[in-house]
């Protein structure tokens, strides 16, 4: 959503609220996006969430970005919470009960007739998740559990660095293969619970692809997650522009 954490800071009371027209959006308060003290937070991280393990490059970054933090905060130790291995089958359950029905019909209501094949793969991949009525009501049950053991996690810590993804970057159209799909289990995660998350560039691979760095918070904590992120920016330098650009103004690059 932004270059700069300090952009999304700007942002996120923005969009935060009710606005009148989503039924979904409640008016929650925004927390302060005054300095936090990160001395007062305990921190965990974690390179394998029990479904797809990163690869050397992103725990490298991983672990060096959690180590940077380590002198700065309460504690940091290498821990996750146990119903990880559950995110992946759980969000495609809850997306797929119809078997991808509604989503193929929400396309067609777009005038989406011909859809991209790898958009096209990852909808059939719904059609083995498909339920009954009971089957539904029983995913929604392992999401009830999910969410309790999620947050009986937060008892220990404050915040969460992890994976963004298992690497740097995909060949072009092989990210719905089985063997690279179940890599999004690491931001699937957290869009279950549905806790706030931020990623910043915290590293890069020897070609000098980028490696991002989940930073994931308490609910209606965002204030928790910039933070982190912003002061991970600043040990790492945070964004950078790629070789191509280097040089380049500002307006040629639409910056």
């Amino acid at each position: 959503m932004a270059r700069w954490v300090k952009d999304l800071v700007t942002i996120v009371p923005l969009l935060a609220g009710f606005d009148g027209r989503d039924p979904a959006a409640i008016d929650a308060p925004v927390a302060d996006f005054s300095p936090t003290d990160l001395r007062e937070l305990r921190m965990a991280f974690y390179v394998d969430n029990g479904i797809a393990l990163a690869d050397a490059d992103v725990s490298r970054v991983l672990y060096a970005a959690a180590g940077s933090l380590a002198s700065e905060v309460m504690r940091v130790e290498e821990d996750q919470p146990g119903c990880l291995e559950q995110a992946y089958d759980l969000e495609m359950k809850l997306l797929g009960a119809d078997g991808g029905v509604s989503l193929w019909r929400y396309l067609a209501q777009l005038g989406s007739t011909s859809v991209h094949p790898l958009l096209k793969s990852w909808l059939e991949k719904l059609e083995y998740y498909r339920v009954d009525l009971e089957g539904f009501q029983n995913y929604w049950a392992q999401l009830d559990r999910y969410r309790v053991e999620m947050v009986g996690f937060l008892r220990n810590y404050d915040v969460i660095l992890c994976p963004v993804y298992t690497q740097a970057a995909l060949p072009h159209g092989t990210y719905a293969l089985e063997e690279n799909f179940r890599g999004f289990s690491h931001t699937m995660a957290y869009n279950l619970s549905g806790w706030p998350a931020a990623v910043v560039r915290c590293g890069e691979t020897a070609s000098g692809l980028p490696i991002g760095v989940q930073v994931v918070a308490r609910p209606w904590r965002e204030d928790v997650a910039l933070a982190v992120a912003s002061r991970l920016e600043q040990i790492f330098g945070g964004w950078q522009a790629p070789e191509l650009f280097k040089g380049a103004s500002v307006a040629a690059i639409g910056a």
